[in-house]
């Protein structure tokens, strides 16, 4: 195994717990991502080479069906298309994908996760996406704020092949 890996996914209706009286309409995350320029993804590089979820990931990310080795390109293609996201809490890469709004590079660290996952909710609702899919590190501090936020997560072990 090469690293181990959740897949998490939730409706976006329900982003987080409800308080009393807001009639169950979602409330939104008190940090808005915004798209970032593809001169950011330097920045969000660094921030994810020093930071606790490189390691856990061992640099990889999926793509499609395969999992490879993050790259800047990568992050500037994401830039360009408008994919990649950025908030004080974090970064991602996110696309919506056929009602889903598919997170498949996260950026963030313990004390700022849950604003970061409620931060993506507030763009799935703004894609009009019905759902949103994270893929994540098997982190204990991420499995714990996703169980705590009602997601429906699974375990990914991800194998290496020689080619």
């Amino acid at each position: 195994s090469v690293g181990s890996w959740l897949a998490a996914e939730r409706p976006v209706a329900e982003p987080g717990p409800a308080p009393g009286g807001n009639g169950g309409r979602r409330v939104p995350a008190p940090q808005r991502l915004s798209p970032a320029p593809p001169a950011e993804a330097d920045a969000a590089m660094l921030a994810w080479a020093g930071g606790p979820l490189e390691g856990a990931a061992h640099g990889l990310f999926p793509t499609e069906w395969a999992w490879r080795r993050l790259s800047l390109g990568d992050l500037e293609a994401a830039a360009r298309r408008r994919s990649l996201w950025q908030a004080p809490s974090g970064w991602a890469v996110a696309e919506p994908d056929e009602g889903t709004l598919e997170v498949t590079w996260l950026c963030t660290y313990p004390d700022e996760a849950r604003v970061m996952l409620r931060a993506l909710a507030d763009v799935a609702a703004s894609a009009g996406a019905e759902r949103l899919h994270v893929y994540v590190p098997a982190v204990d501090w991420l499995r714990t704020v996703l169980d705590g936020a009602g997601w429906e997560v699974h375990p990914v072990e991800v194998l290496a092949r020689a080619l």
